[in-house]
């Protein structure tokens, strides 16, 4: 398990942790702590305090389909098009949730679909998670594109009516100014 600096301090105190043992009780398990790292960014897409390794955790070794209550990151090529990975993902949902669907429901993928019912695998770049993601579960609060491009044209609004303001303002005080002259 990997642990931030702060858990460290709270859990240890000034002890080095590294090679200490934790146990997770609502994880049934035990995990030896192997690195330190500092508090994540606050503009991370996730943050933790610890995190472990799936291999540990018994949960993670379901051979189901249906109990998938965890998040996997692919790193591509550069240049590689996700959606052609994303393309054949129907075909995996198809092989592999459809059986586990019609077992434990008695009904086929795509009859379980049709009655409104969404199952999939998605994929979406990482950049776009936190202001383009309409997805139900994430990991955090999301943000909305929309709220950027509202507030964004609230201040270029408040930008044109500050500029004709000041053209105004300009305009009198240049004309108060030649009539004095001619006073």
């Amino acid at each position: 398990m990997v642990i931030t600096e702060e858990f460290a301090h709270k859990y240890f105190g000034d002890e080095n942790p590294i090679g200490k043992v934790l146990n997770i009780k609502s994880w049934k398990t035990l995990y030896k702590v192997t690195g330190v790292i500092e508090k994540m960014p606050s503009n991370s897409h996730f943050h933790f305090d610890m995190l472990g390794s799936l291999v540990s955790n018994p949960d993670a070794k379901s051979s189901s389909w249906m109990s998938s209550g965890y998040f996997t990151y692919l790193v591509l090529q550069d240049g590689y098009d996700y959606k052609k990975l994303e393309a054949k993902l129907p075909q995996t949902v198809e092989k592999y949730m459809g059986p586990q669907i019609k077992q434990a429901m008695g009904v086929s993928i795509s009859q379980f679909q049709k009655k409104g019912n969404k199952l999939g695998l998605f994929l979406q770049p990482l950049t776009d998670i936190h202001l383009k993601s309409d997805m139900t579960g994430e990991l955090e609060a999301n943000g909305d594109i929309r709220y950027v491009y509202i507030f964004g044209a609230i201040a270029i609004f408040m930008l044109i009516i500050a500029c004709i303001n000041f053209t105004n303002l300009s305009t009198a005080e240049a004309s108060k100014s030649k009539r004095s002259r001619r006073s």
